[in-house]
């Protein structure tokens, strides 16, 4: 694997405006800028310059959110993370482990992976891993928030109640929570 500094040097090289943008240590983004030229032959840069078009225009889409209050995610977040230790995360974080990936990987990053990982070497104590886990798990939830209120302003906000109770949209409403 190359280190991200000869990345980085690559990608001035053959993409200065996008290598100007990036963190010399940021792997994923150097690969992928690079990534973009292998396959296409033009710089990410320039591809980023092309305006789209979006797939749905702006007035044939409901833009709606389906917000649960805080405490209601964090509860339900602390539940299903906790299956997932009972239903084999532990098993699956050991053989994660096992692979010795880089952990700048993104799948190195999933969230709960750290904490387990540090069970698993006896860092933590397994209370202490899931803890740090669903803190972790709260936090993003959190970031989610603060980025749909700041990139969706004109969206509209509904409770889940008022979205089953108000709206008939014309298929289920998935709620990837239960």
């Amino acid at each position: 694997m190359r280190e991200p500094e000869d990345l980085h040097a690559d990608l001035t090289r053959r993409d200065p405006l996008t290598a100007g943008q990036l963190r010399p240590s940021d792997t994923q983004r150097l690969v992928r800028a690079l990534e973009v030229i292998e396959a296409t032959g033009r710089p990410l840069a320039e591809w980023q310059q092309i305006k789209g078009k979006p797939v749905l225009e702006s007035e044939e889409v409901a833009k709606i959110v389906v917000a649960r209050p805080r405490d209601q995610l964090y509860q339900r977040a602390t539940q299903r993370f906790r299956q997932m230790v009972d239903e084999g995360a532990l098993d699956e974080a050991h053989a994660m482990q096992r692979l010795h990936l880089d952990p700048s990987f993104p799948a190195m990053r999933a969230l709960g992976l750290a904490p387990l990982t540090a069970f698993l070497k006896h860092e933590l104590t397994r209370s202490d891993a899931i803890a740090i886990a669903i803190w972790n798990t709260r936090q993003y939830i959190k970031r989610q928030e603060t980025w749909l209120r700041r990139y969706n302003i004109s969206w509209n906000w509904l409770n889940s109640q008022e979205m089953e109770n108000q709206i008939d949209i014309g298929f289920p409403i998935v709620d990837f929570m239960d």
